[in-house]
């Protein structure tokens, strides 16, 4: 009960009477309306705290009205200093305060590159957004492109394109992947197609986008990525990505999450008027049958309280949840930004902290962006199957073919295989649970999380990451 007031009071304190309509203060005039729109607005009260100049400088931002954005910003920085996920205000979280990045990003659109380079790179040093690598590289591109142009006049250099995909190319286990595609060139670009879609909507000098690609096949699965500029000049480059087939069991007993309910942040106006929170759409998601994650919204989890360890419901076999996703909405004039911290519900520790987002506004950005949610959750969390090797009273040493994704703190269930030709671990076979504290070499050492009563752990047990 103490909670749901709790969460009342501070849904009152956004969103309750001092806080309907927006507001901009300091800044007066016509000038800041286009479309009929108002730009350099807050909420609620402007207070002169640095979240009200944030606020107000993302909006001016939002508009194009870079000179204001960029005094807003660094007032906002003369009262709290560094990009960070998460900041405590007021007993409560404020997500996504990137000031450096956004300083950088304003920057950029002004046409001051040296300066754009040093905010993004000093924010990328603090925390890595997608969001900051994207502006790095555009503004970097932008003073190549430059410097080419002044030593040549005429365009006759191809245009560049670079690649990366989540996973720095190496092998996945997973059905999809998320590509990176920086296109750009001196002159224009007139398209960019992945296969035989163009994701180029008009001529542009360069092109940064996100991209989640299917991989329908185990082996190699190609995609030719080729940009052409206005004078016809092309350049193609072909993007090859590795599945590797899937032999692992499994336990039909994914990893559990559970969703705090997300905060929207919603800088000005937003194009779209009512946006539900991800919940329902990312849990569709993460409890397909096929997936590895099992989501639950957080109000099931005050229910079952337990010896401090957190309970889902009670058909969960008396296993206790894993994680808690923790994150914010912020929407903006031509984005969806999602930030996401996946804290370990026993031992506090952060286990992964990423952002997504995503630039078309449509009915299905909910979808996209949880759909990234899952691909990022299955790299940060993965599949990886190993056998103990050796036993020192709590220590347990295992060996795996592959580490490169595991790390500290990673729960492992322990197992028996007891039936060669079945694909799936039932209840019977599982030892228990134990937890990695340290990687080297192709071994993992872990502790005992716990152990099932009457069952003893031996080298001839498996394991795979939970």
């Amino acid at each position: 009960m103490f909670n749901k007031l709790k969460i009342s009071f501070f849904v009152m304190l956004l969103f309750g009477s001092g806080c309907q309509g927006l507001t901009n203060h300091g800044f007066q005039g016509e000038k800041y309306i286009k479309n009929g729109k108002k730009y350099g607005v807050v909420k609620c009260f402007f207070r002169h705290e640095w979240w009200n100049y944030y606020e107000r400088g993302l909006s001016f931002a939002d508009g194009d009205f870079f000179e204001e954005a960029k005094q807003d910003i660094q007032k906002a920085l003369t009262i709290q200093e560094g990009d960070t996920w998460r900041t405590e205000l007021y007993g409560d979280w404020y997500s996504g305060y990137f000031p450096h990045r956004e300083l950088g990003i304003i920057y950029y659109h002004m046409g001051e590159m040296e300066n754009a380079i040093k905010e993004l790179k000093y924010s990328l040093k603090c925390v890595e957004t997608e969001k900051g690598k994207k502006y790095l590289a555009l503004t970097k591109a932008l003073i190549k492109s430059k410097q080419e142009y002044d030593l040549i006049k005429d365009d006759v250099i191809n245009p560049i394109i670079n690649i990366s995909d989540m996973g720095n190319g190496l092998p996945t286990y997973l059905d999809h992947t998320i590509i990176t595609v920086h296109a750009w060139d001196n002159n224009q670009l007139k398209s960019v197609f992945i296969n035989d879609d163009n994701f180029l909507k008009s001529p542009k000098k360069q092109i940064y986008f996100t991209h989640i690609l299917d991989l329908p096949k185990t082996g190699k699965n190609l995609y030719t990525i080729k940009a052409m500029d206005k004078s016809k000049l092309d350049n193609s480059i072909i993007f090859e990505k590795v599945k590797k087939e899937q032999n692992l069991k499994y336990f039909d007993d994914r990893l559990c999450l559970f969703l705090d309910n997300f905060k929207v942040e919603k800088i000005g106006l937003s194009p779209i008027k009512s946006t539900p929170l991800p919940f329902n759409v990312l849990k569709n998601i993460c409890n397909d049958k096929r997936k590895r994650f099992q989501v639950y919204p957080g109000n099931k989890i005050l229910k079952n309280i337990k010896n401090n360890k957190y309970q889902i419901c009670n058909d969960y076999k008396g296993m206790s949840s894993d994680y808690q996703l923790l994150g914010s909405i912020v929407e903006r004039e031509k984005s969806y930004e999602l930030y996401i911290e996946v804290i370990d519900l026993e031992t506090k520790k952060k286990m992964a902290v990423f952002d997504v987002i995503d630039y078309t506004i449509d009915e299905n950005i909910l979808q996209r962006l949880s759909q990234k949610v899952f691909i990022k959750l299955s790299y940060y969390f993965p599949f990886i199957g190993g056998r103990i090797k050796e036993i020192n009273d709590e220590e347990i040493i295992m060996e795996f073919n592959d580490i490169s994704l595991l790390k500290n703190g990673m729960k492992l269930i322990v197992y028996k295989d007891i039936n060669s030709n079945n694909k799936s671990i039932n209840e019977d076979q599982i030892i228990g649970e134990i937890r990695i504290f340290k990687i080297q070499n192709k071994m993992a050492l872990a502790k005992i999380s716990y152990k099932l009563m009457g069952t003893d752990l031996n080298t001839d047990l498996l394991v795979y990451t939970k």
